[in-house]
């Protein structure tokens, strides 16, 4: 089964996630209200590892990572953050990608382009 999660966040309070199936349609989606993060990224690799734990626990085993952050999909295809304060989540994500399933694709969309996880993010960010 392949299963795509598109990851959006809204400001610096939410982490929200929707994971959809091979066709598109949403199966499963989660809001929530992120406390203490340091930026935006911070929320965003925060909601990806949400995502990407929640498509685990389905036993999907072909996964695409969407997100609007370009800066993830960089920080997922090279090694240049490690140092970065954010490091230890990134790669907490690259180890989660690798070793839980068996074909992995990050994408970069922009945001207007998954108005339901955008609206989750509002939700989110009134929890």
């Amino acid at each position: 089964m392949s299963m795509g999660v598109s990851v959006k966040r809204k400001g610096k309070a939410a982490g929200d996630n929707v994971i959809r199936d091979n066709e598109g349609d949403v199966i499963q989606a989660g809001a929530g209200k992120i406390l203490h993060a340091l930026d935006a990224w911070h929320t965003e690799l925060l909601a990806c590892i949400n995502g990407v734990k929640a498509a685990q626990s389905m036993g999907i085993d072909n996964f695409i990572l969407e997100t609007d952050a370009l800066l993830t999909k960089q920080a997922m295809q090279g090694g240049g953050f490690r140092l970065s304060p954010l490091g230890g989540l990134i790669h907490e994500l690259k180890e989660l990608l690798t070793e839980e399933f068996f074909a992995v694709q990050i994408s970069h969309v922009p945001r207007r382009c998954n108005k339901v996880a955008h609206e989750l993010a509002r939700l989110g960010s009134f929890c």
